[in-house]
């Protein structure tokens, strides 16, 4: 349904004749939380959580609407959320938020290596394809990995990857040839994983010689030391925990920009580009 307040009459509706209806409670949470009614929306989330105990996205949203600790993102929540998304993916995002990261990515490689053309490039998180329509000219043969199916089969339409995988992106990395990408890339995806160690130290490991990681983040304002997750259901990261971790597991930056992200209710979202190397073995 287009007409949001309509659709949010509807399933007010629904409620008050079936209570228990989860379809229509999580549509609604969805809604009031999406206009920023946070309290109601939390309400919402644990009334799912009376009905059903087990119901993982509810469960996630709870807190990140209550401010609680979380270190990951549920892989159901995410596969969820991006299959819902798919159908207006792009449309949303570049017509209506303003989102251009991946032309903004594509630029500051360009600035920082304008000579390096890496054989194999490998798109975590490619979603759609948006990475790969910047970066397929650059490179001999492109890997894409998601976690959506729906986002995958957009993707495949383009024709931009020489292969396409459904998979959470570290358990693709665990299984991933070694040392074969000249560029890793992962454009809006960090903000989805929460804690990041791991997926730096599984990065290095599939870089070819020579390779180098450009991935992006949404910024917290403040020198914590873990990653924070916001109302958005989405998580922040500081300069200093990145640059904590990606030391710990072996990288080196070689540049750094902020930019605006995309807009929500209105805001932009800040966030910032890296592009690291391996440090050099002394």
């Amino acid at each position: 349904i287009d007409d949001e307040h309509r659709a949010e009459e509807i399933y007010r509706d629904i409620i008050r004749l079936a209570p228990d209806h989860l379809p229509s409670l999580n549509n609604l949470a969805y809604l009031t939380h999406k206009k920023a009614e946070i309290k109601s929306a939390r309400q919402l989330y644990e009334k799912i959580l009376e009905i059903d105990p087990g119901h993982v996205s509810a469960d996630f949203m709870r807190a990140a609407l209550s401010g609680e600790t979380r270190t990951h993102s549920p892989d159901s929540y995410i596969e969820e959320v991006f299959d819902e998304f798919a159908g207006h993916y792009e449309q949303s995002l570049t017509a209506k938020l303003g989102y251009d990261l991946p032309s903004s990515l594509y630029d500051f490689y360009a600035q920082h290596l304008p000579d390096h053309k890496p054989e194999h490039v490998l798109d975590l998180g490619c979603g759609t394809g948006l990475v790969g329509e910047k970066f397929s000219t650059l490179c001999r043969s492109m890997t894409g990995v998601d976690i959506s199916g729906n986002m995958l089969e957009a993707a495949h339409h383009k024709n931009l990857y020489n292969s396409l995988h459904k998979a959470e992106i570290i358990d693709y990395l665990d299984k991933c040839p070694g040392a074969s990408y000249g560029l890793v890339i992962s454009a809006d995806v960090l903000p989805y994983l929460g804690s990041l160690e791991e997926l730096f130290k599984k990065v290095l490991s599939v870089l070819a010689d020579g390779g180098h990681f450009l991935f992006s983040v949404e910024d917290h304002p403040d020198d914590v030391l873990n990653p924070v997750l916001q109302q958005s259901g989405r998580f922040a990261h500081s300069k200093k925990y990145v640059r904590k971790v990606t030391g710990q597991a072996g990288w080196q930056m070689i540049a750094m920009t902020t930019l605006d992200l995309r807009k929500e209710r209105n805001d932009w979202i800040q966030g910032s580009i890296y592009l690291m190397c391996p440090h050099p073995v002394s």
